[in-house]
C-alpha cells in the first residue's frame, strides 16, 4: 500500500479465500454497472493464461518446461472453474455465484456497488461511521434472503459498532443471528465476535457468552487468529470474562504485532477504541 508517498507491504488474511482482488467500481448509471466482467475477470484471465500454457505444452515437446506448462494449465483451469462456476465455498460465495446473484436482483447490485465503494474508502483510511449515511440501511427480512444484500445488514451493524452504539448494535446483531438469512458463515462468525464484545462490556453474562463462543465459533476464531476484531475479542474475553490479566496482555501484544502489517488503518483505529473502552470497564 502507498503510505506517505511510499510503498509498504501489508498482510491481509481472510478465512475461506485463497486471495482477493478488489477494484473501485464505476459510478452506477441507471442502476447498473458491468458486474459480470467485474466478477468473472479473474476466471477469464485464468482461462486465457492457462490456454496459452496448454499451447506451449503441446508445442514445446518433452522436458521440464513442458511439464511446468502442463501443471500450470491444469491448476489455472482448476482455479477458473472454482471461481467461475457458481458455488458457495465454505464461509464465502465465489465470483460465479456473485455474478449469478447480481443478475437477478437490482437491489443486490446496488449492495455490491456500495460494498466495493466502502472497501475503497476503508483502503483510503476512512471509517464506516464517516462514510455517507445513505449507503447504509438495514435490509428487510425478504432482502436478507439474498447473500449480497445480506452483507448490507452486516455493514449496518458494523457502522453501529464504529459509532459506539453498542446496545443498538447488540440488539440488531442478535436478531439477525437468530433469523434465517443469507449471511455467509464468515460474516456471522465476525458478528458473533462483536456480540461477545458488547456482552462483555455490558452485562457480561456467562451463559450468553457460552452460547456466542461455542465450539464452532471458537474454531472459526482459531482460523482467523490474526484478524484484528478476533484478537480484540480474545483480549476482552480474557480481561473481562476470564479475569486473566496475563493472557489479556499476551493478546494485546499479538494485536500490536498484527497491527503493524494490517493494511487498513481505519480498522485498527476503531479496534483500538474498542480495546480502550474494555480497559476502562476493567478498571471500574
Amino acid at each position: 500500500m502507498k503510505t506517505d508517498g511510499k510503498l509498504k507491504f501489508k498482510r491481509f488474511s481472510l478465512a475461506g479465500t485463497g486471495g482477493q482482488c478488489l477494484m473501485i467500481p464505476p459510478e452506477m448509471k441507471d442502476g447498473k454497472i458491468p458486474y459480470v466482467l467485474y466478477n468473472l475477470g479473474g476466471s477469464l484471465m485464468n482461462t486465457a493464461v492457462s490456454a496459452v500454457a496448454l499451447v506451449l505444452y503441446v508445442v514445446s515437446g518433452i522436458g521440464y518446461f513442458s511439464l511446468f506448462c502442463m501443471i500450470f494449465a491444469v491448476i489455472g483451469f482448476g482455479f477458473a472453474l472454482m471461481n467461475g462456476v457458481p458455488m458457495r465455498l465454505g464461509t464465502v460465495d465465489n465470483d460465479g455465484y456473485n455474478a449469478l446473484s447480481l443478475g437477478k436482483n437490482a437491489g443486490a447490485l446496488r449492495s455490491f456497488w456500495v460494498q466495493m465503494k466502502a472497501n475503497e474508502q476503508v483502503a483510503r483510511g476512512v471509517r464506516l461511521k464517516d462514510m455517507p449515511k445513505e449507503w447504509f440501511g438495514l435490509p428487510s427480512d425478504e432482502e436478507m434472503q439474498n447473500s449480497m444484500t445480506a452483507v448490507m445488514g452486516v455493514f449496518y451493524c458494523n457502522r453501529l459498532m464504529d459509532e459506539h452504539r453498542f446496545d443498538e448494535a447488540y440488539s440488531v446483531m442478535s436478531e439477525l443471528l437468530e433469523k434465517d438469512t443469507a449471511i455467509v458463515g464468515l460474516h456471522s462468525g465476525l458478528m458473533k465476535c462483536d456480540c461477545a464484545y458488547c456482552e462483555l462490556i455490558g452485562e457480561n453474562r456467562e451463559e450468553k457468552l457460552n452460547v456466542l463462543l461455542d465450539k464452532q465459533q471458537k474454531k472459526l476464531m482459531r482460523s482467523m487468529k490474526t484478524y484484528p476484531s478476533v484478537i480484540r475479542t480474545e483480549y476482552v474475553y480474557a480481561l473481562l470474562g476470564e479475569k486473566d490479566v496475563s493472557k489479556a496482555e499476551k493478546m494485546l501484544e499479538l494485536f500490536e504485532k498484527c497491527a503493524k502489517t494490517y493494511p487498513y488503518a481505519s480498522d485498527i483505529e476503531s479496534e483500538r477504541e474498542f480495546i480502550e473502552i474494555a480497559k476502562n470497564r476493567g478498571e471500574q
